[in-house]
């Protein structure tokens, strides 16, 4: 039987979050809702400045991971406030922009956070599957109601946006699975990964010996993931939208959506996950165009791999759902080591 998703508001709510009068403040050009008032998240230790610029007086540092306020976007900084209260420019291209404060018609679903869904040839990964890394979702001042922190570089929010809006003209929605990732939690899908081979003569030959190698399902060392720059995703159909005023904004909202039919399950560490025939270089924003799709990508898969790369982002050779924003990690010179948790957010609404 097809599983059907139903997203209902927390009765929570505040009442406000339905009513007709809008905010004079607008959505943050490309996003559904302002910018002001959204999380960010330095994926390095990020200099606090006096004004948006390099050459402006330095205040102090805030360490990796750190949830602070946007407040306003300058060329290159934003002002932002910190958890302490202090008010100053961080810099624009080192930081992550939690997703659901500007994009909330996303739906999101961080299995990690509570049955990690990792498997290889569709068995269980020893001490992975089924675990609860870390946790994710935490009340939204911003939104009014509790949702999945998903943190990504700014300038990836942008296209996964524009992506999101592709698919909505469809009456499609991305599901979002995973933006940053702890190191720690791919450190330990990789051991888990290791052991199951071992143990497993079937799981070894595919992950290891039919032309691909473990290091395309699972990275041993710092990934696109820990520097901000990486998703994992699928497409889902939407049933019907309600709409709800957020931060002063009116957004459609799915109501009920199902998932489209995929080649695997999200997180199949193997081979039948593959999107393209063979491997292609992951840097290279041109090359992937060249490779054959794999002969297991599913209508749905096409579908979803068109939205994300009309908008800009690049596909992985090895996994359907993973999309690379190669720009956005160059701009950071591959920056980040993914050595903290994301612990909750400073969202407030503003709008």
């Amino acid at each position: 039987m097809k599983k059907v998703i139903s997203f209902i508001l927390a009765l929570t709510l505040c009442c406000s979050l339905f009513v007709s009068t809008v905010s004079a403040v607008e959505p943050t050009e490309g996003f559904e809702l302002p910018l002001a008032g959204t999380t960010g998240y330095g994926i390095i230790d990020l200099v606090l400045r006096s004004g948006d610029s390099s050459t402006s007086e330095k205040l102090g540092s805030l360490p990796a991971g750190e949830a602070f306020t946007i407040l306003e976007e300058g060329a290159n900084y934003f002002k932002i406030r910190t958890l302490r209260g202090n008010e100053a420019w961080a810099s624009k291209t080192y930081t992550m922009v939690n997703l659901p404060d500007l994009i909330p018609s996303i739906r999101y679903n961080a299995t990690n956070s509570y049955d990690a869904m990792y498997r290889s040839c569709g068995k269980a990964i020893p001490d992975v599957t089924g675990k609860a890394f870390y946790t994710a979702k935490t009340p939204n001042e911003k939104l009014g109601y509790e949702e999945y922190n998903m943190p990504v570089l700014y300038a990836m929010a942008k296209k996964i946006a524009a992506a999101q809006a592709i698919a909505l003209a469809d009456g499609r929605t991305l599901v979002l699975y995973e933006g940053y990732r702890p190191l720690q939690v791919q450190q330990t899908v990789n051991r888990g990964l290791n052991t199951l081979m071992k143990s497993d003569p079937t799981v070894n030959k595919a992950v290891a010996n039919s032309g691909w190698s473990k290091g395309w399902f699972i990275a041993k060392s710092v990934s696109n993931h820990q520097r901000g720059c990486a998703i994992d995703v699928t497409l889902a159909t939407v049933a019907n939208f309600t709409e709800a005023v957020i931060d002063g904004q009116t957004v459609k909202i799915p109501a009920e959506y199902e998932e489209m039919k995929m080649p695997t399950a999200m997180h199949e560490l193997s081979p039948a996950a593959a999107s393209m025939a063979y491997g292609v270089d992951s840097k290279s924003a041109a090359a992937w165009r060249k490779v054959p799709v794999a002969g297991t990508m599913t209508d749905a898969a096409k579908l979803l791999r068109g939205y994300c790369a009309d908008a800009g982002l690049s596909p992985l050779a090895s996994e359907w759902w993973h999309f690379n924003d190669l720009d956005a990690g160059s701009a950071t010179k591959s920056a980040g080591t993914g050595d903290f948790d994301i612990a909750g957010n400073a969202s407030v609404a503003l709008g």
